[in-house]
Parts: C-alpha cells; structure tokens; sequence
C-alpha cells in the first residue's frame, strides 16, 4: 500500500517515538503523577515525559536525560564482570617476543601414513627493549645464541606427561612445556633463560602430573615452523 499524499515522515517518527518512549516514562515512574513538579521525583518525570510540542531536539535531550543522567540504560543492562585493562594488558604483551618452533624428525615407520609430525613452541620477551629501540644488530646477537645453544650439536626436547611451569614477568618469561620429568623441564627452562643471561630462579618452576596426556615420550627438535600440534612428540632444532 503506497502512503498517504499528505504523509509526514518527521510527525510519524515522532509520534512513534513518543508513544513509545512515554510507555518506558510512565513505568519507571508508576508512582508519580503526571504534570506534577512539586517533588524530586515528580520533576523528573516531567522534565523526562516528551510532549507534543517537543521539537526533535528537546526530545532527545529528554532521552538523553533519561536513559543517560537518570540511568534507565544502564539498569536494563545484564551485569558485566572484567579485568582492569591495567592488568589484562600486560607490558609483556607489547615487548619484542622471540619464538623457537620445534619439530618431531620424520620417521617412515610412523609418518609413512600420513601421521602428521609433531610440533612445539617456546618464546620469551625481550623486556629491556621495544618496536623502536630493538634493532637488526639485536636481532643478529640472539640469533647467534641460540644458534650457539641449540643447533651445535642439535638440541632435544622430549614432551611426556609433566607440564613445566616456569614464571618471571619481570625477564619476559611465562614458559610452560610438557617433557618427562621435572628435572628435565628445569634444564630446558636453565638453557632458554641462559640465552639472556639471567639466573635461572627454581622457586618459580612448577611442574603438574598429566596422566591423560602423551602416553609416550616424544623428543622435539628445533625449527622455525610456526605452530605448536597437540600431540607429543620428540623434537629437534634446526638452524
């Protein structure tokens, strides 16, 4: 059906906003009587009820005044629980990271039928540094260590069913690694944070029994892939 010759579109959103808008008014404020300034309460309604010769403008700032100042807005709104930006946002999170892939070697009895090769990640920040300090020099000096500590001879990492947790926000260090025993982890954790030079603290090492996970020990050996598989395995590092 086509609309009428004489159709208005600013009056009919108008009068639809209104009638509609007034429903909320007259519920939030059921206690209060209409066209009455005499209390708080009563004021309010009244400064926040549209009338009809409200211009565009003045209802607005009535709804402003209403689901804004008086809060209707927010109290309509489900509960929302978060984390202060200050600590979801770490200054970790901001600092150069550097990463080492780890692969599982490839095994023609094993993989022969398509059974992916295992993969693993280890990374730690670099915290005396950021994007506009760190350089390609710095770059070239870590690439050397740990060229230096893992490719002579080819590093070896064995996944099991131990996860090794070991915190130090402080040197950039959050690591957690699956491997066969904690005095395994602890030695690889001892080579990652030599790479820095900084004192390998043993308060800071967890270490967590998973029965359900990896049944077998696996080795991991460094290379640069790019992601970590779910499976265990035993992987070495290639420069």
């Amino acid at each position: 059906m086509a609309l009428p010759d004489n159709f208005n579109e600013t009056e009919h959103l108008m009068d639809l906003f209104k009638r509609e808008y007034n429903k909320q008014i007259q519920k939030y404020f059921k206690n209060q009587p209409d066209d009455d300034v005499s209390t708080p309460k009563a004021s309010l309604k009244h400064a926040c009820r549209v009338k009809d010769s409200d211009s565009i403008l003045r209802a607005l700032l009535r709804a402003f005044l209403f689901e804004i100042t008086v809060g209707y807005a927010q109290s309509v709104q489900a509960p929302i629980y978060g984390t202060p930006v200050q600590e979801l946002q770490r200054v970790t999170k901001f600092k150069p990271q550097i990463k080492l892939y780890f692969k599982e070697p490839y095994s023609y009895e094993k993989h022969n039928d398509g059974t992916e090769q295992v993969r693993g990640e280890i990374s730690f920040r670099i915290m005396n540094k950021d994007s506009d300090t760190i350089s390609r020099a710095d770059a070239e000096q870590y690439a050397r260590a740990i060229k230096n500590e893992f490719g002579n001879p080819i590093y070896t990492w064995r996944k099991g069913k131990f996860k090794c947790t070991y915190l130090d926000l402080d040197n950039g260090y959050d690591l957690r690694i699956l491997c066969i025993s904690k005095q395994e982890g602890q030695m690889i954790y001892g080579d990652f944070i030599h790479l820095k030079h900084v004192e390998t603290l043993h308060c800071n090492v967890s270490t967590k029994f998973h029965s359900s996970l990896f049944p077998i020990p696996y080795s991991l050996f460094p290379i640069p892939y790019s992601r970590p598989h779910a499976r265990s395995a035993i992987s070495k590092f290639r420069c």
